[in-house]
């Protein structure tokens, strides 16, 4: 099977923007665009963040512990009980934001 040569011009243009743009597919372990920044990122329990699609932020991941919520002390609950403002940490972990 071979493409035609406007299907050829289509994808060199968008192989061309994504080379200007410095875009990347969310796909691969550190194919998120805060891929090694030091914050998990990807919306895991124990992540900063949840701006990556899951499982592309694996360097800065590969140690967040789920059993501790990164944003406590925030003055949000985020540990996903009844009233929470979010679920990002696991239940029981935002002892200081949510109350016993």
């Amino acid at each position: 099977m071979s493409i035609g040569p406007h299907a050829k011009s289509v994808l060199f243009v968008a192989l061309l923007l994504l080379s200007v743009c410095g875009c990347q597919p969310s796909t691969g372990a550190d194919s998120c665009q805060y891929a090694n920044d030091g914050e998990c990122d990807d919306g895991r329990l124990g992540a900063l963040t949840s701006v990556c699609d899951p499982g592309t932020d694996e360097t800065d991941c590969a140690n967040v512990d789920p059993t501790v919520c990164l944003t406590t002390d925030d003055g949000y609950c985020d540990d996903g009980r009844p009233g929470a403002e979010s679920s990002k940490c696991a239940a029981g972990t935002d002892e200081a934001d949510c109350g016993p």
